[in-house]
């Protein structure tokens, strides 16, 4: 019997928490059959031995650590449910969470992703109660209301764009709406969910459970000794928006002035953080040719005391 729902997980070394997300997915209520696959992405923490010992109905794939793009389109090709939902090793659903989205999806066949509020823990402490309405993108939100906390978002293209309202463990989509070209791009380490979500929904209507239906952890190694990945892939994406999309007049500008954005921080993450003046000269001089500011004329200004104080030598600190 086909599943109801394929809810993927993809993990690198997160055994110490992957198991309260597993549990988070088993608690679910609603008398659907779901099918859980985890695909261990090169961990080297006993992932792999952990889940056949102690949860053999789960699904486990294993592949080289390729990252979590690579993860989730292995768990994509052998996914079966009628529905895919979507769940980081290191979030967890809360009560009801899949029984409130999938029920969206049943009722209303025009919509082929839905996605929920969220709240933030670091640790074991709250510190954002609802993710959606404490940002200013989702008070321009274009809401038709379904039923009771069920809306179609008219522009969720548009909010996207500007800010990530739907975050990956907060999405379920629609399988039997997903082309060959529904995979996420393998190319971006970072960003390639929003990259995903914004390619996905050009073509499919979205629609939103306003309720905290996931709470999302926080973590203190995402990214922070590889600080310049993440400014080189979400400059990747935005280059890829850009080429491969059909976007208005102001959405154009908006990425274009998105990607001056991230060549500036970049650039004062290099001089100030790693006293690499030279490399910061060169990303401010493209984040002033791509969006002119003021602010790029003094970062010049600092990488060149920057320089004088640190010389040339700062070139090879990266």
């Amino acid at each position: 019997m086909q599943p109801d729902v394929t809810v993927i997980i993809p993990a690198y070394n997160r055994s110490s928490v992957l198991f309260r997300a597993l549990n988070s997915v088993k608690a679910q209520q609603g008398g659907k059959q779901i099918e859980i696959i985890v695909v261990d992405d090169g961990s080297t923490d006993g992932t792999y031995d952990l889940l056949t010992k102690h949860m053999p109905e789960v699904k486990v794939l294993r592949q080289p650590n390729r990252g979590p793009a690579s993860a989730r389109n292995l768990g994509l090709q052998i996914a079966t449910g009628k529905y895919i939902a979507f769940l980081d090793s290191d979030d967890e659903w809360l009560e009801s969470s899949l029984k409130y989205r999938v029920d969206f999806l049943e009722r209303f066949s025009e919509i082929d992703m839905v996605f929920s509020d969220f709240e933030i823990y670091r640790g074991n402490t709250c510190v954002l109660e609802s993710f959606l309405h404490s940002r200013k993108v989702w008070q321009n939100a274009k809401l038709i209301e379904k039923s009771p906390a069920c809306f179609i978002v008219q522009n969720f293209f548009d909010c996207q764009l500007i800010q990530p309202v739907a975050q990956t463990s907060s999405v379920v989509i629609r399988k039997d709406a997903m082309g060959n070209e529904d995979i996420f791009d393998e190319t971006l380490q970072v960003a390639e969910d929003w990259e995903f979500w914004l390619r996905f929904s050009a073509r499919h209507n979205a629609g939103i459970v306003d309720r905290v239906l996931v709470r999302k952890y926080m973590q203190n190694d995402n990214l922070v000794e590889k600080r310049y990945l993440w400014f080189e892939n979400n400059i990747r994406a935005d280059r890829k928006i850009l080429q491969t999309l059909k976007l208005s007049t102001e959405q154009k500008k908006y990425i274009v002035r998105r990607m001056g954005e991230n060549f500036f921080e970049w650039a004062y993450y290099l001089i100030n953080e790693k006293h690499s003046a030279l490399k910061g000269i060169k990303l401010l001089a493209k984040s002033f040719v791509i969006s002119p500011s003021w602010r790029c004329v003094r970062g010049l200004l600092k990488a060149m005391f920057v320089l004088c104080k640190y010389g040339v030598k700062s070139f090879g600190r990266i």
